[in-house]
């Protein structure tokens, strides 16, 4: 999480030895963000769809589709790289990061938009966790927040 409302997801390459970045959560927040959980389902068979949950500081709970790693991938998640009425943007950057261990290029990195966020708690969330139901698909069935 940030203060400045957003999130991002970076792309390792192990081969190269070399981290990118992959795409940048925006809109779903109002206040910094405090916690953040990745749903470990998508890896193991099933659609592929991978969820994430972050809270911020006022309580605010949002819900995000990760894209991919490729941009074929990309387009058949809902809400990624684009807003909930389904317009997708991405942009071309560079990083320019002078801490990076390996040298940047330029690619298209992903918007995206929450699934859905709403007000959860009165104040902070400091922690979330998802929860799997063993007999369902391997995306998570419950998330829990403090």
């Amino acid at each position: 999480g940030s203060m400045d409302q957003t999130l991002v997801t970076h792309a390792y390459n192990s081969k190269k030895g070399e981290l990118s970045l992959h795409a940048v959560y925006s809109g779903g927040h109002g206040n910094s963000i405090s916690s953040v959980a990745l749903a470990a389902g998508g890896s193991g068979g099933g659609d592929g769809k991978q969820i994430m949950a972050s809270g911020d500081w006022d309580g605010g709970l949002a819900i995000w589709n990760v894209p991919g790693s490729s941009s074929s991938s990309s387009s058949s998640n809902d809400n990624v790289g684009g807003d909930a009425n389904g317009k997708k943007s991405s942009k071309k950057r560079k990083d320019n990061n002078s801490n990076s261990t390996s040298s940047s290029t330029e690619g298209t990195i992903q918007e995206v938009q929450p699934i859905q966020s709403v007000r959860a708690h009165s104040s902070n969330i400091s922690g979330l966790a998802w929860g799997y139901n063993s007999s369902s698909s391997s995306l998570p069935s419950t998330l829990l927040t403090g």
